[in-house]
């Protein structure tokens, strides 16, 4: 809708306008995404665009996932971090045994921490676990922490969302799912 009238979007014209360099506005992408009977196009521009910003090259993340411990104080039903510390099964991994995990995947480029929401969780040793990842191997990218996790550790670090995002960022965190 512009000024109260529909307009009426047509793919060709859209996929012309995306080769020559225009970013989409958000209506079109969504005009995309909605596309039927058009997908060959669009996957033929996206490739051809791909192309030309990346040649013939193509790279891919060999990733590791590390949950660091499965005790979370939330208990939701449909999360593998329902553990309250007293089950037999429930852990929270030592800095070297997630050293260890990573040592035992050669060739990874990236980790993946999650954890639960633990009571008595220490901020500090969320920032020690990414020191110490990040001096053992520096190239490799830290991608961590739910958006659950970070408001957790704002609260026990009695500290601003944007400042416990810095300091995570200091310590060797790269980048959040």
């Amino acid at each position: 809708m512009k000024n109260g009238y529909r307009v009426t979007m047509n793919i060709n014209t859209i996929l012309s306008e995306v080769a020559k360099g225009k970013e989409l506005a958000s209506e079109e992408l969504l005009h995309l995404m909605e596309a039927v009977n058009h997908g060959d196009e669009i996957l033929a521009l996206a490739d051809n665009l791909n192309r030309e910003v990346n040649g013939d090259t193509v790279t891919f993340v060999h990733n590791r996932n590390i949950n660091y411990t499965n005790i979370c104080r939330n208990n939701c039903l449909f999360c593998g971090f329902r553990r309250n510390g007293a089950e037999a099964d429930s852990f929270i991994l030592t800095i070297d045994e997630i050293l260890d995990k990573i040592a035992s995947t050669p060739g990874i480029t990236e980790v993946c921490l999650q954890g639960g929401i633990m009571s008595g969780l220490r901020f500090a040793y969320i920032l020690e676990m990414l020191t110490a990842i990040k001096a053992a191997y520096p190239e490799l990218h830290l991608h961590a922490f739910s958006p659950m996790e970070i408001k957790y550790f704002s609260l026990i670090s009695e500290s601003s969302i944007s400042l416990v995002v810095r300091q995570l960022m200091q310590h060797g965190l790269d980048s959040i799912p």
